[in-house]
């Protein structure tokens, strides 16, 4: 993308790994445990796709599969690469033939992530409380015997992102990292209404970590966006609202319609990383550096595939929202709560 390099030593990635309690936020809750397991990313071409995830350090889990997306009148007709980075499981999807969500999505938003899967103890329960709370079902797979497998629910009001709840127990968890392997942090998501978006994450049971608060450029000269954390048992949704429609964020709601345009993986050492990712072809299009000049997190434009940008930042220990203000104004970005 048309972004140059930017040095900047502000953004904030917090590594959290911890149960939240099931408080009831007035709305439609969902109180059964989910745990994240993987996403569903679609494009155009399945082998340039793989190819590029490849690149980047990812690695193949097995022989591309037939897969199909079938809806109350619809079918769809996949073809899928499971590929993945230390803990992390990226399902590659490409639509062949057919009408219905996956191509419908591919129309309005191009490339990129469009289903957030997480694993239950209970496929049927957990379906069950999803649909009595309002989140339809879109699309299930069942097992040989009949029972569940996953069920794919319609979570689309705020971006098109669908949460799949199944019995992924194949596929590792967030936390299972060793060495020196990638371990998914957030993602984090574009949004047009940073506080609806927030109430319905809520409903789905994430609790805010940060509340919304406004970025500032260092000079305060101008707002860049208003940025909220939400968690689900270890999994991190970072959600923004742009306020600069010329920023990297406000480019892509305008022209991708809002949704998942980043993924942030914690590493072991990010100077290691970053040559790697330099050495590779990916530039970074955004720098920030902590004490004595060191790289704290780099964005790097991984976009070329999937509409996805890739930020690697070295792990950290947990930070509370007290420490996060407290970080992010010892290295001079000023905030505003709202």
């Amino acid at each position: 993308m048309p972004y140059g390099t930017v040095e900047r030593s502000r953004w904030l990635f917090i590594q959290m790994s911890f149960s939240v309690p099931n408080d009831d936020y007035g709305g439609k809750k969902v109180c059964i445990e989910w745990r994240f397991d993987h996403v569903i990313l679609l494009v155009e071409d399945l082998e340039q796709g793989s190819n590029h995830f490849q690149h980047l350090g990812f690695s193949c889990a097995g022989e591309p599969r037939e897969q199909s997306w079938s809806g109350p009148s619809s079918m769809v007709s996949l073809k899928e690469q499971v590929l993945r980075k230390g803990s992390f499981a990226l399902r590659l999807q490409q639509p062949v033939r057919g009408a219905g969500l996956p191509i419908e999505f591919m129309k309005k938003h191009g490339e990129g992530i469009y289903c957030v899967g997480f694993a239950v103890d209970d496929v049927s329960a957990a379906s069950n409380e999803m649909v009595r709370k309002g989140f339809p079902v879109l699309h299930s797979v069942e097992k040989g015997d009949g029972a569940l497998l996953a069920t794919y629910h319609d979570t689309r009001e705020v971006v098109d992102i669908v949460v799949a709840l199944g019995e992924y127990d194949g596929t590792p968890r967030v936390g299972a990292t060793v060495d020196t392997a990638w371990t998914l942090e957030h993602l984090g998501v574009i949004v047009s209404d940073i506080h609806r978006a927030r109430e319905f994450y809520e409903s789905l049971g994430f609790a805010v970590v940060v509340p919304p608060v406004t970025l500032f450029s260092p000079d305060l000269s101008k707002r860049i966006l208003t940025e909220c954390l939400l968690i689900k048992n270890g999994f991190v949704f970072e959600l923004m609202e742009p306020i600069d429609e010329g920023s990297l964020w406000g480019e892509f709601l305008r022209h991708k319609n809002g949704g998942i345009n980043h993924w942030s993986f914690a590493v072991n050492n990010l100077d290691i990383e970053h040559d790697t990712m330099v050495a590779k072809g990916f530039c970074p299009t955004s720098i920030a550096r902590g004490t004595c000049d060191s790289l704290s997190e780099v964005y790097y434009d991984t976009s070329l595939v999937g509409n996805i940008q890739t930020c690697l930042y070295n792990g950290s220990s947990r930070l509370t929202f007290e420490n996060t203000m407290r970080f992010l104004i010892d290295i001079g970005i000023p905030v505003q709560k709202g």
